[in-house]
């Protein structure tokens, strides 16, 4: 006989977490995740059916008395009927002995609950540790606490305890460090609930999960009466301009601003309704099989993958740690799936690119690698999307990046919007120096998140420049600080190329000092020119000769000074090609001379340029003039830039994004060639066959 397709009770790690429990001893969330299984054996709502408690009833009644009729024994009379009154009466009366009796049994487990959770808070784990200061913005649902503190210590019966075993009193003083383990604040586990009343209770159905009580959410009054310094407290919550962080109901970080009004939540968002999450490392296998996408991956040949994407794609948008991705992966592999930092999804999505910078070479895995890769990568991306982290961000970067190689344009910008996105539901973009203080977020954390923040800003300045479409980041909007380019000196990491025997590569074998967050740090100011260059010459709006002029003068100026303003290891001397150069650094210049074609470009106009003849200054009428040649010249030095990449790396290896810079490039030679005779035609010519030569190489890759 087919199994029951819903349990009728689940364990309390999965209701407070609402997701789905198999209802087994101990449930396969609890298993993966390592934590004791826990029943609520009292916390049963399940009801009998009216039809058959009314049938069985009847037919006792009739046994009875024919039981009676049989030792000639009369049957009693019909009892007299009461008024509904004395029935409400009647219940009322036993309801509110039922509720001292409860509040009797609560107050007490309060009191020995208590004493667990001071001991607990006497020796906190190193790695959650909490301040009070922003205990109340940032903690799990209080209700549940408090709902968890008023059962009764017996009730809490471990998974074991239905094979007939009891619970040691040690097991319960676990389950408090558990509480205070799982990410609550130890403020909101040691404070004394509120007095409620009963009747504040929602009433729901018997499916539905135990309700909070009002009260969790209605400040005590009492705390309003000792003056106007608690009524300001009130007033600056209401007038605040600024959201705050908050445990949302899938246990993740997200960021709520002022006007969804979710910011007032101090204990964490909490729905009436029962919301199903689902999760990779529990319905992942099962997508994949019913996808035809469960074949066993060699550990070997993900991290042979995952090499090829940290050392070629990564560095030039730099947007996963790579030491934190690895370490990740080794407790995901140990069997600790609960990490924002690594997920399966990302995990494909990096093996995609890898496989295509690995085309040609045999993976043992379904071909073609990189789109069996990838179809891996969406599939756990639709479970993954239910409650997504810091590692659903960096997947989409990713996979934008993927689908770009894979031509399917409109994929990929809709891959890169929700990155864009998704950063800005888990507060990334935002200064959170106030939270590392406090203890909730660790330096690692800040790391990352700052890491993946600006990885996700420059793809999406890289795709608006790319397909010529507005931006989905608003500076305006970012507080989160830039990369920490003395970073660089202090960790001192060496780049390589993967695999070592890369052919042309002239790296020397113990590697170059990788600027990685000087470079990312130059790519954001690069972006904000594109940016300002995209809003004003680009957007379609009316602008007058002298503003254009002045715009022009101003910002070729400026761009010269950032190339001026670069560190020793980010400049590249194009006279000097013996000296070895960092892929990513070739490529930041690369983009460089790609903003500076897209200054130009406008200004070939012949209309632009008989107007500009009645600008006031000199200066800016040869600015003006000077548009053309210095076009030509940058997009010429673009192209040095790209025959230096080749002889010292050769192109095998690329970060997608150069094919752009190349095509930009492209275009200015075409025209050079076509509007100019003699030598200016001749290396127009040369440069655009170098071009071409070079796309069809980093083609063979991408094929």
């Amino acid at each position: 006989m087919e199994g029951k397709k819903h349990v009728t009770t689940a364990c309390l790690h999965c209701r407070r977490r609402k997701i789905k429990c198999d209802g087994q001893s101990t449930c396969s969330n609890c298993a993966m995740l390592s934590q004791k299984c826990l029943y609520n054996a009292e916390d049963d709502n399940r009801r009998t059916s009216a039809k058959r408690a009314s049938n069985a009833l009847k037919n006792r009644l009739v046994q009875l008395e024919e039981a009676l009729k049989a030792n000639n024994i009369e049957l009693p009379p019909p009892p007299a009927p009461t008024t509904t009154r004395n029935h409400e009466n009647q219940e009322n009366s036993q309801d509110n002995a039922r509720r001292s009796s409860v509040r009797e049994t609560t107050e007490e487990t309060q009191h020995q609950q208590s004493s667990s959770f001071s001991q607990a808070a006497s020796n906190p784990p190193d790695e959650v540790q909490f301040s009070s200061d922003w205990a109340s913005n940032v903690t799990q649902d209080n209700d549940e606490v408090l709902r968890e503190r008023s059962i009764n210590e017996s009730s809490l019966i471990p998974s074991d305890a239905f094979a007939g075993t009891s619970m040691p009193a040690s097991d319960l003083e676990a389950i408090s460090l558990n509480y205070f383990q799982s990410g609550s604040s130890f403020d909101a586990l040691t404070a004394e609930p509120r007095n409620a009343s009963p009747d504040l209770t929602l009433p729901l159905n018997a499916d539905s999960p135990p309700s909070p009580r009002l009260t969790s959410y209605i400040p005590d009054t009492g705390e309003f009466r000792g003056g106007t310094a608690s009524r300001d407290n009130i007033t600056n919550s209401l007038a605040a301009r600024m959201g705050s962080l908050q445990i949302a109901e899938d246990g993740q970080l997200r960021y709520y601003g002022p006007t969804s009004n979710l910011h007032l939540y101090h204990n964490g968002l909490q729905s009436l309704s029962r919301s199903t999450i689902q999760h990779v490392a529990i319905e992942g296998n099962e997508v994949l099989r019913r996808a035809g996408l469960d074949q066993k991956i060699p550990l070997a040949v993900e991290m042979h993958l995952a090499h090829l994407y940290f050392s070629w794609e990564d560095p030039a948008i730099h947007v996963v740690d790579e030491e934190i991705f690895f370490l990740e992966k080794q407790k995901w592999i140990a069997g600790n799936k609960n990490t924002p930092y690594y997920s399966e999804t990302l995990n494909n999505a990096i093996c995609a690119i890898g496989a295509n910078l690995a085309a040609g070479e045999r993976l043992d895995v379904p071909e073609p690698a990189p789109e069996f890769f990838s179809s891996r990568a969406k599939a756990l991306l639709d479970i993954e999307m239910d409650s997504p982290n810091v590692a659903t961000v960096q997947a989409l970067v990713i996979m934008s990046a993927s689908e770009a190689a894979f031509t399917r344009d409109a994929r990929g910008w809709l891959y890169s919007g929700m990155a864009v996105r998704l950063s800005a539901d888990l507060g990334l973009h935002l200064d959170l120096n106030d939270q590392y203080r406090s203890g909730m977020l660790s330096q690692r954390d800040m790391d990352v998140r700052r890491t993946t923040f600006w990885g996700v800003f420059i793809h999406d300045n890289m795709w608006s420049l790319y397909v010529g479409r507005p931006w989905g980041i608003s500076i305006r909007d970012i507080s989160v600080s830039r990369p920490l380019k003395e970073l660089d000196a202090v960790r001192r990491k060496l780049w390589k190329p993967y695999p070592i025997n890369n052919g042309q590569s002239t790296v020397p074998p113990e590697g170059l000092l990788d600027p990685l967050e000087a470079c990312t740090d130059a790519n954001i100011t690069l972006c904000g020119f594109m940016r300002r260059i995209n809003r004003t010459l680009y957007s379609g709006r009316k602008i007058g000769i002298d503003e254009l002029a002045k715009f022009l003068s101003t910002t070729q100026k400026e761009l010269s000074l950032w190339m001026d303003n670069l560190s020793p290891e980010l400049r590249v001397d194009l006279s000097n090609t013996d000296r070895t150069y960092i892929p990513h650094v070739l490529q930041l210049h690369m983009q460089f001379y790609a903003a500076i074609i897209f200054l130009f470009r406008p200004y070939f106009s012949h209309h632009l340029l008989r107007a500009t003849q009645s600008l006031n200054t000199m200066e800016d009428r040869a600015a003006v003039a000077r548009v053309k040649s210095d076009c030509i010249s940058a997009a010429h030095s673009m192209v040095e830039v790209l025959r230096c990449f080749r002889k010292q790396h050769s192109l095998r290896h690329t970060n997608i994004q150069i094919v752009h810079l190349i095509f930009t490039a492209s275009l200015i030679h075409i025209y050079n060639a076509c509007t100019c005779t003699g030598a200016d035609s001749q290396t127009a010519l040369d440069d655009l066959q170098f071009c071409c030569q070079s796309l069809g190489e980093i083609g063979q890759t991408y094929c």
